[in-house]
């Protein structure tokens, strides 16, 4: 965490970090066109695997179950049954479009789950999407609505937490509608007024309920299906759209050459101010923000286990699936060893008994 009450920085050394974050900027722009002409451009080979791997059985069952650390952790032993009916993965970046291949926000995605017929839940197909936002206060991250999975009786996973977190964001959505309402108004509504109140009210004891549940579960028990209540910052498209457009106003400021004066906000329409050491300040209440989003939520490590799966697991499936092969290949021959042996010891040979391979079985 920064220390506020550190030195403040001279006018010299708040100008040269103004352009090392402007360079730092035009790297972050290369990587994007880059994902974003690579996603265009490797969309015919992803159909073309998916249209192949549709014949091997289990293979994204497989593909989870050789998931990397930072997936694997997150799945359960509870989570292990459900997923054993996962019939297939995919990735788009919703926001793209091969008819704009310079436009759209390549960072935001859309992760899809198809399911074969199961005990779990009555869904076929789970879809959680992540748009890429921009808060006002400097912030860049995935946020996401959550969402419902219709469990069977007796299975759910989450042990309630995904409904109570997905009821929570339906009242929350509720009230902001009857805010933009009332506002649109010239007159007060009384009986708008009244179910705005009855609406918060219920909010405050869905919240502190899930708050309450949340302090008796260990973050690294919950299990994987609690990722799709997951939500992040609570910025909407209008606060991303007016902090991108500030962000390159400023930046078109530096590319001039024209003089930064520091503690002068160059977009007209932002009070706050740019230089360094405000954003300082910001970063010190970024913290705080933070904290207290964190409170509504079931799956914290949601934007992770999102990059993880659409940058890792997917791209890289075929890798993956290729290594479980491999290991029960190994472990294969290492019983038909252990069967040589024990055949060797007792006077016969390894043919007098079949080897006892072990296949990979999914329900």
């Amino acid at each position: 965490m920064i220390d506020s009450a550190g030195p403040s920085l001279g006018e010299s050394q708040v100008v040269m970090y103004e352009h090392l974050a402007e360079i730092e900027k035009r790297f972050e722009d290369v990587e994007v066109s880059l994902l974003r002409q690579n996603y265009i451009l490797t969309q015919p080979i992803y159909a073309e695997r998916a249209t192949l791997v549709r014949k091997i059985p289990h293979f994204w069952a497989i593909v989870v179950e050789e998931a990397p650390e930072e997936i694997d952790r997150r799945i359960q032993p509870c989570d292990t049954a459900a997923l054993s009916f996962l019939q297939e993965i995919e990735v788009t970046r919703f926001e793209v479009s091969p008819d704009a291949p310079e436009a759209g926000e390549p960072r935001s995605v859309k992760i899809t789950f198809s399911f074969r017929e199961n005990p779990w839940f009555e869904d076929q197909v789970l879809e959680k999407k992540f748009w890429y936002r921009k808060g006002k206060d400097g912030w860049t991250g995935l946020v996401s609505d959550p969402v419902r999975i219709h469990w069977r009786e007796g299975k759910d996973v989450t042990e309630g937490l995904l409904d109570e977190a997905v009821n929570l964001f339906e009242v929350a959505t509720k009230i902001k509608e009857i805010e933009g309402q009332t506002a649109n108004q010239s007159g007060k509504d009384q009986s708008m007024q009244e179910q705005l109140d009855e609406m918060s009210t219920l909010h405050r004891t869905l919240l502190d309920k899930l708050v309450n549940n949340l302090k008796n579960i260990a973050q690294d028990a919950v299990s994987f299906f609690a990722w799709f209540g997951y939500r992040g910052r609570e910025i909407g498209a209008e606060e991303s759209v007016e902090a991108a457009r500030k962000e390159t106003h400023k930046r078109k400021h530096l590319k001039s050459g024209k003089e930064i004066v520091p503690g002068e906000d160059v977009v007209a329409a932002d009070g706050d101010g740019n230089d360094v050491e405000s954003l300082v300040s910001k970063a010190i209440a970024l913290d705080e923000v933070d904290e207290n989003d964190l409170d509504h939520e079931i799956f914290p490590a949601g934007e992770e286990l999102a990059v993880a799966i659409s940058e890792d697991l997917y791209p890289g499936a075929i890798k993956y699936f290729t290594q479980a092969q491999e290991k029960d290949t190994t472990d294969s021959g290492e019983e038909e060893e252990i069967w040589g042996s024990e055949s060797d010891s007792e006077g016969s040979t390894a043919s007098d008994e079949p080897a006892n391979k072990r296949l990979k079985t999914v329900p």
